[in-house]
């Protein structure tokens, strides 16, 4: 059996009509090939023709275009218009900005002159500082060797002439000292160093309190007023604590002397008997005195002044031996030996800061 190849043939219309057909002899006939469908003809952009003159055919020459207006800039253009350009300052801020530079340049001025002014009124500030400070050095080291001189001349002291100028209130303390002088002459002694130095403040006057080492290692407690920058005085009466009357014979001759005023240590107590035996009527206070060992009872009616002051000045110590200057007397018919009335509290120290003469009425 024979085999026949496929041979392409091309067939024309003999109408003219595009058809051109390829067909395969003795094969499967080919799928027609699509015809590209006719693209429509796009609308037109129809534009109204101005009325005021014929449509040119030509573009424009350029003195046409050199004498066009202007068209209106669209709003991005304007926002962006003035980039790249110099801005024009007015005259007005740049006066205004000269003005500032000028008054900040004349306030630096003067504040640096006020600075130099606070700094020379510091410095001077600072300079009198040293200044107080130098001169209170020196008050205080020659006030201190005024007090050892004082110290040293009143233990040398041994009689009336050589005390007085030395001690305070010397009007009113001379008979005292040619009294006590009689009894208990005193003796001059060898002043070698202070132990102790120290201030003390009584009723708002300086004071100040000094433990004398004298010859022999003993010790002497004195107390001086400071009566000037440099100048002070010894409380002679504090010194031998003075009394009007030995406490041991006063004990005994008490009942034939009237009032005194004793310097003595109180404390509380409740030593009732006899006279007194009544608490509820009488506080009682033990009263002893330097250098004895004889105690005395003395009473004060239970809510006086006297009674007040004495019972918070005993709580106060913690009911220790406080130091007090008191004036006492004997009861008139009492039957306890040992009793005395409390008739005033003189000062609660031992020392009269102001002078008890211009005080009394």
């Amino acid at each position: 059996m024979e085999k026949h190849d496929p041979k392409l043939r091309i067939l024309e219309d003999q109408d003219g009509d595009e058809a051109d057909v390829v067909r395969l002899e003795g094969g499967i006939p080919a799928e027609p090939e699509e015809k590209p469908v006719p693209l429509e003809a796009p609308e037109r952009l129809v534009v109204a023709v101005r009325e005021a003159g014929p449509v040119r055919s030509l573009e424009p020459g350029v003195e046409v275009i050199m004498t066009q207006e202007e068209p209106e800039k669209g709003l991005e253009e304007v926002w962006g218009e003035n980039q790249g350009k110099p801005v024009r300052v007015p005259h007005g801020w740049l006066w205004l900005l000269g003005l500032a530079v000028v008054g900040g340049g004349i306030w630096a001025v003067a504040t640096m002159r006020r600075g130099e002014q606070q700094l020379d009124l510091d410095r001077a500030t600072i300079q009198e500082k040293v200044d107080d400070e130098v001169m209170e050095e020196r008050t205080a080291l020659a006030l201190v060797n005024r007090v050892e001189q004082v110290v040293d001349s009143f233990l040398a002291a041994d009689n009336v002439g050589e005390l007085l100028p030395l001690v305070r209130q010397p009007d009113r303390v001379k008979p005292l000292i040619e009294a006590h002088a009689k009894e208990r002459p005193k003796k001059s002694q060898s002043f070698v160093r202070m132990a102790a130095f120290q201030p003390a403040t009584l009723d708002n006057h300086p004071f100040w309190a000094v433990r004398a080492e004298v010859a022999g290692g003993d010790h002497v407690d004195l107390l001086l007023e400071q009566v000037g920058d440099t100048e002070v005085k010894v409380d002679w009466e504090s010194f031998v604590c003075y009394q009007p009357m030995d406490w041991d014979r006063y004990a005994e001759v008490k009942k034939d002397v009237g009032p005194m005023d004793f310097r003595v240590w109180v404390v509380m107590d409740s030593h009732f008997i006899h006279e007194f035996s009544d608490s509820g009527r009488w506080r009682c206070f033990r009263l002893n005195a330097k250098d004895s060992k004889s105690a005395l009872y003395g009473y004060a009616e239970a809510g006086s002044e006297v009674e007040k002051k004495l019972t918070a000045y005993c709580l106060a110590n913690r009911l220790t031996l406080a130091p007090a200057i008191l004036r006492l007397r004997a009861p008139e018919g009492g039957e306890a030996e040992k009793a005395v009335l409390i008739e005033e509290v003189v000062t609660l120290r031992w020392q009269h800061v102001d002078d008890p003469a211009k005080n009394s009425p």
